[in-house]
């Protein structure tokens, strides 16, 4: 297609280029790589079985089968489809038993999407798996670790001191499977997106080794994201390699069309609907639905400010989030 007729396309459909880098390391202490990934348009998903359970593998395995069984592989998604997703998803994980020690898996990861036509992202989290944002020059963990130490160091319940010396950091508060209700809640966040957008998603073989200040480092000096990728399991691999270590670098380009600044807090939108997925709706989509015309996943009433999220600028998201308890070359796709 012409230059010409590409702009022409683009100044009535939704597109972005995303490019994109993957890497999965077993690491150096464990047998077993119990982390799966999904990275393909417009799915981008770490999953990472839990140590200490039964088929830690399996479970985060069925993670990222079930998304990408309910995800398509063209189209911008819609949130009631991301809904749907996300809910067989932790239905099927449930299925694998529900007893303590039960097979279970973390996920964090984010799904390219649209609101009244203009693209943006919509993450989901559930677990200490990290979702990371460089938008606009500003550097954030989107997400928010779902285990006691977190809750213990957001209640004051930690000094400084202790909290470095705290030993039980990786128990969980949240995941799919391993005994937790199939009505576990998953946080989700919404960021319009921009060109230059880099989102990076990791199970905490990577942030648990690396430090966000070296991850913030490595993403603003690399470019090549599949480069970046490489980068950050080698750093976690130095630093011990502990556990299992697995990262996705995801990239946006030429976004169209591009989000209008409405003032200093339209950059990431942290879903105050998020403890509830509402099952009547998500279980009444059609999953097979066509998505020719994707700008039409949200009523379209003239306002960018999505219904029922709240504003959060990057800069604030972390003292906001305190309140809250494969391919060796860079891979593109197109929309």
């Amino acid at each position: 297609m012409a230059d010409n007729e590409l702009s022409q396309a683009h100044s009535t459909t939704p597109h972005v280029r995303v490019t994109h880098g993957a890497r999965s390391d077993v690491g150096c202490r464990r047998k077993l790589n119990e982390d799966s990934y999904i990275a393909r348009f417009p799915l981008y998903l770490v999953a990472d079985g839990m140590g200490g359970h039964s088929g830690g593998n399996i479970a985060s395995a069925e993670v990222i089968a079930q998304m990408g069984a309910h995800i398509g592989s063209e189209d911008f998604v819609t949130q009631e489809e991301l809904n749907h997703a996300l809910m067989e998803t932790t239905r099927a994980l449930s299925e694998l038993g529900m007893n303590e020690g039960s097979p279970g898996s973390t996920m964090s990861g984010l799904v390219f999407s649209t609101h009244s036509g203009i693209p943006c992202i919509r993450i989901f989290n559930i677990g200490d798996s990290r979702t990371y944002a460089l938008a606009e020059n500003e550097f954030s963990q989107v997400t928010v670790d779902h285990s006691e130490f977190q809750e213990l160091k957001d209640s004051g319940a930690l000094s400084e001191k202790d909290a470095r010396d705290y030993l039980h950091r990786n128990v969980l508060t949240k995941a799919l499977g391993a005994g937790f209700s199939p009505s576990i809640p998953i946080d989700h966040f919404v960021a319009p997106i921009a060109d230059g957008d880099r989102y990076i998603i990791c199970s905490d073989g990577v942030s648990g080794e690396v430090t966000d200040a070296l991850i913030e480092m490595a993403a603003r000096n690399i470019a090549d994201p599949q480069d970046l990728a490489d980068e950050l399991i080698n750093m976690a691999l130095r630093a011990g390699g502990n556990d299992n270590a697995t990262v996705i670098v995801v990239d946006a380009h030429d976004v169209h069309p591009l989000w209008q600044a409405r003032g200093a807090g339209d950059t990431i939108r942290r879903d105050d609907a998020r403890h509830q997925i509402d099952e009547k709706q998500a279980d009444g989509q059609d999953i097979q639905e066509s998505h020719n015309a994707p700008e039409v996943d949200d009523a379209d009433d003239g306002d960018d400010t999505l219904p029922g999220e709240r504003v959060i600028h990057l800069r604030a998201l972390a003292e906001y989030a305190s309140q809250f308890q494969g391919s060796n070359t860079p891979e593109e796709e197109e929309l």
